[in-house]
């Protein structure tokens, strides 16, 4: 796809699970050549957006969830906006070729204190997907990145978070926002 530095782009999301809750992210990271030819583990990412609690809304009513909890993850935002998530390129990205790398990352088995404890593992679950696009503007910024595999360490306080314990901010692993 081609995109103007400064626009949106939306994710369409599958029907998702509801107790698949955590937050949600977006990566952009630059490359030249033949994209058949790029070892991906090697591109710097950068991240360009992230959502994770929105404690003073609420989603819409979730009766599908068979616990008590106030809707209030990126997750649920994107249910409620029927499967679509948004995040804007940064107005000033050098022209060039980009790899998107959009995720979701599922807390539900991140803890002890989780609901499905029981299954005897304790980790998230990370869905990503990437995209090829092609960025045109007059930007110059070419920010400093991160690998992936090796942006995350699993001891990071947002990839063990208690989603049923604690619930007033979210501890983003990775890098800030750009």
């Amino acid at each position: 796809a081609t995109a103007r530095a400064g626009s949106e782009i939306a994710f369409r999301w599958s029907q998702w699970l509801p107790s698949h809750r955590g937050p949600m992210t977006t990566y952009m990271a630059p490359y030249e050549g033949d994209l058949s030819e790029v070892n991906v583990n090697k591109l710097q990412f950068f991240k360009i957006h992230e959502g994770g609690l929105y404690p003073d809304q609420q989603f819409g009513k979730m009766d599908t969830v068979p616990w008590s909890v106030k809707p209030n993850l990126a997750t649920d935002k994107m249910i409620w906006d029927n499967g679509v998530w948004n995040a804007t390129i940064p107005w000033d990205n050098k022209p060039g070729n980009y790899i998107v790398r959009h995720e979701l990352v599922a807390l539900h088995f991140a803890t002890t204190n989780s609901n499905y404890r029981n299954y005897g593992f304790v980790a998230p679950q990370f869905y990503p997907s990437c995209y090829h696009v092609k960025v045109t503007g007059n930007g110059t910024a070419v920010p400093v990145g991160v690998t992936f595999p090796g942006a995350y360490k699993p001891t990071d306080p947002g990839l063990v978070f208690g989603l049923y314990v604690n619930k007033t901010s979210y501890p983003f692993p990775g890098p800030p926002v750009y």
